[in-house]
């Protein structure tokens, strides 16, 4: 998680920027000139948060305390006693992030053409669901349907889909999501970028990238979807797509916002300011399209440094008034 061993000379006689307790890691930016943020107090339009995983969400949760957490899975959470990683009770509400890769190079799936994948991948959305219905109890929101965020499949390797065989991957998600449905647990497929990483290479999605594609699918099957703002402006950018028009057309079908910057067609995840997305532009529609529903910065490696890149993106949303 930290600095290697051999970054031992550049740190002894450095004057440390921030606390530090026995057994934190040093990272990087502990060597660098780099400002660290704090966390304010945050008074937003729609209800805040920001991602957290099992070894972290303590520490930042001692930090600031926000209306939602989401917790971000991996494949090996699926298997920990949360007993000894959580604690009692959560001042939060929670937002669960489903894994994308799981054991024995498994990519999920729940549209694939291939039978045996696809009913593997709904095996280990089970396992998320039941997971997902324990936590919840150490949260606010014990007797609401806890919003479960999924990267759905529906990807390819070498060219895009065409139209029927973009029809045949909704049918087969409808039928896995289907064989998912729960009382307590709602799946909200994510916006996706058109060139994701999977186990280190870049393929091609099909699925819910294009706002027309996203909205009749949420409106004719009663779905609603987490809208990644980073992704979606990669798709824009790609097939030169006004985004604006993009927010128009899905924003009555989405329940959740991820929120970062974007570059080109597969800079993702980028803190705001280091992409192209013109933030205090879009923020008229943001707060004019979207009422009741959840937000976090979804920051690459915002965690590192106590959460610095989460707050330095929450406080630049705050201060300008975005969301």
């Amino acid at each position: 998680k930290g600095l290697p061993p051999y970054y031992k000379k550049d740190l002894i006689g450095k004057i440390a920027k921030r606390d530090f307790k026995e057994n934190d890691n040093f990272f990087l930016s502990d060597l660098e000139n780099k400002f660290i943020f704090k966390p304010m107090n945050y008074k937003f339009k729609l209800k805040w948060g920001y991602p957290v995983r099992f070894h972290d969400i303590n520490d930042l949760y001692n930090i600031s305390k926000p209306e939602i957490l989401e917790i971000h899975l991996s494949f090996k959470d699926l298997d920990v006693n949360f007993d000894e990683i959580l604690y009692d009770k959560y001042d939060s509400d929670l937002i669960v992030h489903s894994p994308e890769q799981f054991d024995k190079d498994l990519i999920l799936d729940l549209c694939s053409f291939d039978i045996k994948k696809r009913n593997l991948s709904i095996k280990q959305m089970k396992k998320v669901i039941n997971l997902v219905k324990k936590i919840k109890q150490r949260f606010n929101n014990y007797n609401d349907k806890i919003l479960l965020i999924t990267n759905v499949g529906g990807y390819s390797y070498d060219k895009n889909f065409n139209s029927k065989e973009i029809k045949k991957l909704e049918i087969n998600l409808l039928k896995s999501l289907d064989e998912l449905k729960d009382d307590e647990v709602e799946i909200i497929p994510q916006t996706m970028p058109p060139y994701p990483w999977h186990f280190g290479g870049q393929n091609i999605h099909n699925l819910f990238l294009d706002p027309k594609q996203i909205s009749d699918f949420c409106k004719k099957n009663g779905y609603r979807v987490c809208f990644d703002i980073s992704h979606s402006a990669l798709f824009c950018n790609n097939k030169n797509i006004h985004f604006e028009n993009f927010i128009k057309k899905i924003s009555k079908h989405v329940a959740h916002l991820h929120i970062s910057d974007a570059l080109g067609v597969d800079g993702e995840g980028l803190e705001i300011g280091d992409g192209e997305i013109n933030f205090i532009d879009l923020s008229y529609d943001l707060k004019k399209l979207f009422n009741k529903i959840s937000f976090i910065p979804e920051v690459w490696q915002g965690h590192k440094n106590e959460g610095s890149g989460f707050w330095k993106a929450l406080n630049y949303l705050y201060k300008n008034k975005i969301v």
